[in-house]
């Protein structure tokens, strides 16, 4: 179990790594994105609660509350995803009620941090919607690169997605001042 210390002004708080399970796999199917992002939204679908359950999914837990999940591999992409030898698809997700609280990216280096440390992993791969503008902001102040632009139609509706890429270097990526980790 990863557990991230993270240092904001108001203190510390502890960010834990757990595997997910069927209670926060419910309550991530019924978050609300908002009208903007309702591309997210999964409506308590039953279905995507059953998908969380299949052993590529983590939940991330601040104190008592549900922080973000994020998965890997297959559970990551979209459909038309190329494989790509020693690169890892990573798909995440904050809870909405932490979105645009400065979290986002202790959130994401804390995802790469523990693939690095578990799996060995340098090269992460992520799937963005193009209408997806802050997420993009983000992933390139982290350093994600676009690696290519894939346009599938869902329901008769045209969707963009840019697929982006890191190289992880301990040494760069590590060098926050924010936070710091502690493994059980």
């Amino acid at each position: 179990m990863l557990k991230c210390m993270h240092y904001s002004q108001e203190g510390h708080d502890m960010l834990q790594i757990v595997k997910m399970d069927e209670d926060k796999a419910s309550e991530i199917s019924n978050w609300d994105f908002g009208t903007e992002y309702q591309y997210y939204n999964l409506n308590g679908e039953r279905h995507a609660i059953q998908v969380f359950l299949n052993g590529h999914y983590y939940a991330v837990l601040k104190g008592d509350n549900l922080f973000g999940f994020f998965c890997d591999g297959d559970e990551a992409q979209i459909e038309m995803m190329p494989e790509q030898p020693h690169t890892l698809d990573i798909g995440f997700a904050l809870n909405p009620v932490y979105i645009g609280s400065g979290y986002g990216r202790v959130f994401i280096r804390m995802i790469m941090r523990f693939y690095y440390d578990t799996a060995g992993v340098h090269t992460f791969r992520l799937t963005v919607a193009k209408f997806n503008e802050r997420a993009i902001h983000l992933y390139i102040a982290l350093g994600f690169k676009f690696v290519r632009e894939i346009t599938m139609i869902e329901d008769g509706t045209v969707h963009i997605f840019f697929v982006m890429e890191h190289q992880f270097n301990l040494k760069t990526d590590e060098q926050m001042d924010d936070f710091i980790y502690s493994y059980n």
